[in-house]
């Protein structure tokens, strides 16, 4: 290795290394990093807290935890990919490994993309619409004055953000605590609360919004198969019913217990 490829990999250990520390406060002890012609694979050595490292010694607590940072690692690349473009000079593509995730899901009339009046760094996240959809943009700027001249706009949108911010911390506990069935539950609770109605002519709260089983699994980083087989379960003990892209939530307190 020369020394440009070793500048290079020195500076590619440093944005990973501060990549980790952003993203759960902890440093990794060592960061290990290989380069061939067209792939690039980083390595950090003792990167867990003490408490990650206690639940990882059982086969259940290490695969909760490795979806747990599954999750954290794809809400939040984006900035570390661009970090890893601007020392090599080369486009980044992440490895393919499944479906991407969903952190949250937005209802019509909500603001989305609101930390962008804060701070005018790139997006490490994405909107995508599951139904046709009508968005509106406002300029930052023009939203900075608004809540200049408005206290009760400004306060509106603080709350989104602690809103959305707990939403998805919720969804982070989640994936770490929680088995599949768990965590498809607690979303079917959650969207019965978020986006249910109820009707005369049926029994239980129908989810007003259509998801596929593939966009349920991407809510708690699963897969479409798992999805389908917990989902059957459920209609089995009575909890759930509906079809294809519907959802029927019959008993919300027995949900709660099963």
């Amino acid at each position: 290795m020369d020394k440009t490829e070793l500048t290079i990999a020195q500076q590619l250990a440093d944005a990973a290394r501060n990549f980790q520390v952003r993203q759960t406060g902890r440093a990794p002890t060592t960061v290990t990093v290989v380069m061939t012609e067209d792939t690039l694979v980083v390595t950090m050595h003792e990167a867990l807290s003490p408490a990650e490292q206690a639940l990882a010694r059982s086969p259940e607590g290490a695969a909760n935890l490795r979806e747990f940072h599954k999750e954290l690692f794809r809400n939040s690349v984006g900035s570390l990919q661009k970090e890893i473009e601007r020392i090599t000079g080369r486009k980044v593509r992440e490895a393919a490994n499944g479906d991407e995730s969903m952190l949250v899901l937005v209802e019509p009339g909500e603001l989305f993309g609101e930390t962008a009046i804060f701070d005018g760094d790139a997006r490490d996240d994405h909107v995508e619409a599951v139904t046709p959809s009508i968005v509106v943009m406002i300029p930052a700027e023009e939203m900075r004055h608004l809540m200049a001249e408005r206290a009760d706009v400004a306060l509106s949108i603080t709350k989104i953000v602690g809103l959305r911010r707990h939403r998805i911390e919720r969804r982070l506990g989640s994936l770490l605590f929680l088995s599949y069935r768990e965590r498809l539950v607690q979303l079917l609770l959650d969207l019965a609360d978020q986006f249910g109605c109820r009707r005369d002519e049926e029994d239980g709260i129908r989810l007003r919004i259509k998801l596929l089983h593939r966009e349920l699994a991407r809510l708690i980083g699963s897969t479409r198969e798992t999805v389908a087989v917990i989902l059957g379960q459920l209609k089995a003990e009575g909890s759930v019913y509906g079809g294809r892209r519907s959802v029927v939530v019959t008993n919300p307190q027995r949900l709660v217990q099963v």
